[in-house]
């Protein structure tokens, strides 16, 4: 049995960092914020519509990050280039991997699963050199045997072929796989579409889905994988 995780939101806090990364960028650029949240999730609004686009093949990583710019500069008054965008978003880029941090349950998660030699795997979408610039930044990859990265297949989640693919690089069926991420979409259909036992991490309890397997932590999950893992 090996246990696959999802990265961004799941091991790490993504969405804090996205946070953190943009009032840096809005004192940057002198960009007037009244409200602290307001802005902050005007920004993720922004980055999920186009990191979806991006996912789904519709445009290229360039475009999405100068278009999250634009139009996040735009609705504050401040009309920029696609150029201007493109030289603002290596420093917010910058502030971003570096204010990914993991959660608090992470390591400890990852070691109860080693100590008891399970296999682990990482399931994520995103660029190589962001993922494991992540990985390093929390010491995780000592924790991690197998990385799957949409980028170095051509492929992203939630289309079920990575899933296989992971299985394939671990070497066991995809029934001998156990998978958690925090997005419905992404990860618990992804995964379950695959034929992998897909658990959705719902840190916030916001599922109301009674017919969705959910754990609300990565203690609850990783109880759940030692117990199907000593079946």
């Amino acid at each position: 049995m090996v246990v696959f995780f999802d990265l961004d939101d799941t091991l790490t806090d993504s969405e804090s960092a996205h946070k953190t990364a943009i009032l840096k960028i809005c004192n940057d650029y002198s960009i007037t914020v009244d409200d602290n949240d307001a802005i902050s999730n005007e920004w993720l609004d922004i980055t999920y519509k186009y990191l979806d686009l991006y996912f789904a093949n519709k445009m290229t990583i360039e475009r999405q990050r100068s278009l999250r710019l634009l139009n996040f500069f735009g609705n504050h008054g401040h009309q920029i280039s696609e150029n201007d965008a493109m030289e603002i978003y290596p420093g917010y880029h910058n502030y971003f991997t570096n204010s990914c941090i993991a959660f608090s349950d992470t390591l400890p998660s990852l070691e109860r699963i080693r100590n008891h030699n399970i296999k682990t795997g990482i399931i994520t979408n995103g660029t190589s050199e962001d993922q494991l610039i992540k990985l390093k930044n929390n010491n995780l990859t000592d924790y991690i045997d197998y990385l799957i990265i949409s980028e170095n297949f051509g492929i992203s989640k939630p289309d079920k072929d990575i899933f296989l693919i992971a299985a394939r690089q671990a070497q066991v069926s995809i029934r001998e796989c156990l998978y958690t991420g925090d997005s419905f979409y992404f990860d618990y259909q992804g995964g379950t579409n695959a034929g992998m036992e897909t658990y959705l991490l719902d840190r916030k309890g916001s599922n109301i889905s009674h017919e969705v397997k959910c754990v609300h932590s990565l203690e609850e999950f990783v109880s759940k994988a030692l117990n199907i893992c000593q079946v």
